[in-house]
């Protein structure tokens, strides 16, 4: 079993939630993380209910539908290592800390005052440019291999 990763996390005041953050290995050279984000305020969390039978009476059925936290992996390369700085005569520079890059790109899930995106910022913006921006294809255009070159 264990297939699927499970987590959750105590507040403050004991009651059981979903955690968020950045996590990775103790391994300082790790390169890949994983990033849960905050529960939205527009999320409805009912405790406490089961979905065991598709009924419409009981408490086994529930009316509501309860937000399950997702998992972003981020996995960070080009940083500068030790070995590489070393290899190009730089021994004197600080290495790249890749746990600091995941931590920003965590941060960049969140945009003022709204629920925490599913991608960074900058990788939502690309998303909606691309769907704004970017040209269509012409149904009534030839294939490619068609056009006459």
């Amino acid at each position: 079993r264990e297939e699927v990763p499970e987590w959750y996390a105590h507040d403050h005041r004991g009651k059981v939630g979903f955690a968020e953050g950045v996590w990775g290995t103790m391994d300082d050279e790790s390169r890949v993380f994983a990033s849960t984000a905050a529960t939205p305020h527009t999320a409805a969390r009912p405790k406490g209910l089961m979905k065991l039978v598709p009924t419409a009476e009981g408490r086994s059925a529930p009316a509501k539908t309860a937000w399950n936290p997702g998992q972003l992996e981020i996995t960070v390369l080009g940083c500068l290592s030790e070995k590489a700085l070393a290899d190009t005569g730089r021994e004197g520079e600080a290495p790249d800390r890749p746990a600091e890059w995941a931590t920003l790109t965590h941060q960049l899930r969140y945009h003022d005052d709204y629920p925490p995106l599913a991608r960074p910022l900058p990788l939502h913006l690309a998303r909606l440019a691309g769907q704004y921006v970017l040209p269509v294809a012409d149904e009534n255009r030839r294939p490619a291999e068609q056009v006459p070159h």
